[in-house]
């Protein structure tokens, strides 16, 4: 992750803060990511853990990014609850999904909040463009 090289090497690779080039591209290791685990729930194969992790790390760069901030894992529920730009109960579904992982309604659910936060995202873009008129 970015965000490790960045606080530890004082690296000066900000993705958080190109988010409209980085979020498509989140969005698109998403759609990657999704085909796979329809493939492994389908075929109901014991690694749809490891998909919906990278699924989990994906979600969790854009929610951040999204709102133009590193990733920060460590108590992020209390991180998240500042975040402007996110999906009503965020905390509560992410919850959720990391305790259920490996089940078919935690991944609709992450499939879900992407759908969610790519929207609110698109909001927050056109928000600022507006103002900056």
């Amino acid at each position: 992750m970015p965000e490790l090289l960045y606080f530890t090497m004082d690296s000066a690779d900000t993705p958080w803060l190109c988010s409209e080039i980085q979020i498509p591209l989140i969005v698109k290791k998403w759609t990657e990511i999704k085909d796979e685990l329809i493939s492994v729930l389908k075929a109901r194969n014991k690694e749809i853990k490891l998909y919906m992790l990278k699924g989990i790390e994906l979600y969790f760069s854009l929610l951040f990014w999204s709102n133009n901030v590193p990733v920060r894992l460590s108590e992020w529920q209390k991180h998240v609850e500042f975040l402007v730009c996110k999906s009503v109960n965020v905390e509560e579904r992410l919850s959720f999904i990391l305790k259920k992982c490996n089940s078919y309604p935690a991944y609709i659910q992450l499939s879900e909040l992407f759908i969610e936060q790519q929207k609110h995202f698109a909001k927050k873009i056109a928000i600022e463009k507006y103002k900056q008129k």
